[in-house]
Formats: C-alpha cells, sequence, structure tokens
C-alpha cells in the first residue's frame, strides 16, 4: 500500500485488472457446478437455423437435420413411456404431453451432449413450439450461453428459475450471464438467490457482481460509487484469498481516483474498511490525518483510538 491517496495507475488499467478478477471470481463459483458443453464452431450450422429466440425457424414439424458424418451414430429415441430424466425438480418431470416435443427434446439432449449446440438448439426450439416446459428453457439457456449469445440465454434461464426456483446452478449461471450484460443489480438479485440454498457460493457471487459493478463505475469516472461496491464486495463476505486480494486493490484504485475529492467521512470508513481486512501498511498516518480531517467525529472516537494502540498498525 501507498503512503500516499494518489497513485500513478490509471484508473482504466486498474478497472481492466478488476474485470479480470471479477470474471475469475465468477468462474471459481461455476467450477463447482455443472457446466455445460463446449461451443461448436459457424461451420455447424445447420441451413435455416433460427438466430432468434424461441420460436424460430425450427418450429414446428420440421424433418431433423442430417447428421454430419463424423459424429458417432444417434443414440435410438427411447420409447414413448420411457421417463424423461432431467436435473430438475419432480414439478417439471411429469408426463409429456406432446410426443413430438418430448422427441424433439431427447434429439437435442444428445446433440447438446455431442456439442453440436447449433442442431440441440434446433431441436429444443422444435420441442419448445409444441410444450413449453422448464427443462426446455434451463436446455436452451445452457446451449445459448456455451454459444456466446447472452441475452438470449439471460432470458431463458429468468423463465426456467422463475418456475424452479430452487434449482442452485440455474442462479449461479444466470447471475454469471447477467454480469457479462453489465445487468449488475439483476446479478446482485440472483446471488442473494443463490446464496440463501449455497451460502458460500452465492457469497463469491455477489462478490464478483460488486467487483464488476466497481470497475465499470471506476471507467465511468464515478469513483465514490465505484467504492462504494468495492465495499460492498468486502461485505458480501466469503474467503478465497485471491478474490479478497482483488477486492484490496480494487479498493485502492478507487481511492486514487477519489484523491482530496472524497469527503474525509468517506475515506475515513475506507481506511476503518481496510484496517478489519488486514491492510495495515502506511495506514496508521493516513488514518491520523483522516480522522483529524473528519473533525474527530465522537461516533468513531473510541473505535479510532483503539486501533491506532495496535502495535501491529504501520
Amino acid at each position: 500500500m501507498t503512503p500516499t491517496w494518489r497513485t500513478s495507475v490509471s484508473s482504466r488499467s486498474v478497472a481492466g485488472q478488476v474485470v479480470v478478477v471479477a470474471i475469475a471470481g465468477c468462474l471459481l463459483v461455476h467450477d463447482t457446478l455443472a457446466s455445460s458443453p463446449a461451443p461448436t464452431g459457424p461451420a455447424d450450422r445447420p441451413p435455416g437455423l433460427a438466430a432468434s429466440g424461441p420460436g424460430g425457424s425450427g418450429a414446428g414439424g420440421a424433418a431433423a437435420r442430417p447428421r454430419p458424418l463424423w459424429l458417432p451414430p444417434a443414440r435410438p429415441s427411447p420409447p414413448a413411456s420411457a421417463a424423461v430424466s432431467t436435473p430438475v425438480s419432480t414439478s417439471t418431470t411429469g408426463p409429456w404431453r406432446s410426443e413430438d416435443a418430448r422427441v424433439a427434446f431427447e434429439k437435442g439432449r444428445d446433440h447438446q451432449e455431442d456439442g453440436v449446440l447449433v442442431y440441440a438448439v434446433d431441436q429444443y426450439q422444435m420441442a419448445l413450439a409444441k410444450e413449453d416446459r422448464p427443462q426446455i428453457h434451463l436446455k436452451l439457456g445452457e446451449c445459448f450461453d456455451a454459444l456466446k449469445q447472452p441475452v438470449l440465454a439471460a432470458s431463458h434461464f429468468e423463465t426456467y428459475v422463475r418456475a424452479v426456483p430452487a434449482d442452485a446452478e440455474a442462479w449461479n449461471r444466470l447471475g454469471c450471464i447477467q454480469i457479462k450484460l453489465k445487468r449488475f443489480d439483476d446479478a446482485v438479485v440472483s446471488f442473494k438467490q443463490l446464496a440463501a440454498l449455497a451460502p458460500e457460493l452465492g457469497q463469491g457471487g455477489l462478490r464478483t457482481a460488486f467487483l464488476a459493478m466497481g470497475a465499470q463505475l471506476l471507467e465511468q469516472k464515478q469513483p465514490l460509487k465505484a467504492y462504494r461496491a468495492f465495499v460492498q464486495a468486502l461485505e458480501a463476505g466469503g474467503t478465497e484469498p485471491r478474490a479478497v486480494d482483488g477486492v484490496h486493490r480494487s479498493l485502492q484504485a478507487a481511492l486514487a481516483e477519489l484523491g482530496g475529492r472524497a469527503r474525509a467521512a468517506d475515506r475515513l470508513q475506507v481506511l476503518l474498511l481496510m484496517y478489519e481486512h488486514g491492510e495495515l501498511v502506511g495506514l496508521r498516518s493516513r488514518l491520523e490525518r483522516t480522522f483529524a480531517e473528519a473533525g474527530r467525529p465522537q461516533a468513531l472516537r473510541q473505535r479510532v483510538t483503539k486501533i491506532l494502540s495496535d502495535p501491529a498498525l504501520k
């Protein structure tokens, strides 16, 4: 930590580093949950595949796409009486009303497992046109996410979690996609839902969302709002060292931008947070000076005095 408020590091370069840390945090959360197949190349796109969301040209009773020769033989479709095995709640796995929808869904899942995602999307859209079931939206969300179409992916995941709110993996996937779309407030809501189901994972997701929010605010030259977002990232909890270090660097970047423009009371709150999280180098002189500039507020006097008496403070 530097002994002065300003540093030579530009907010843009630090904001870029913050984005990397935020994305890494999202991946760390996601690595504990199931992931979807890797996207396929543009050469795999079948003719006439709808590029829009559900209800595109894949809808209706169109014939199945020819299977590429380089793929293994297609799996046979299960009999009509076979149960559909999907990782969703029992309320979404009852008997299919449409046999055509069931068959299209099974074909889509086979294509997804083979990594041919554009064919999978085509079949899932055909199934959705016949019968609207939550697990179809889940699978379409997974495919569109892997195909780097986050707007469509988010739409399908949102539909799915409304029907199946107890699916922690889906909330995590949705939150990460919302961060990519810079829908940070929505991501916070998603990760709060995840925290209710899996507290440690939800804390990591919330920290990631606030980090990304702060990074964007830094780029937009709003350092005080950025600092507040980074404070929320610390308060979200979690102890993963790399992520906590990222928050500390982000706070310093915000401080460098704040400089003398920030109210002394705001800077004092930042210093107290830094002490709580172990940022001690150069803190004593800053704390003494800023406490005096803030008018030595009575509400914080006892706390600051106790911190200044800490022999570990440098």
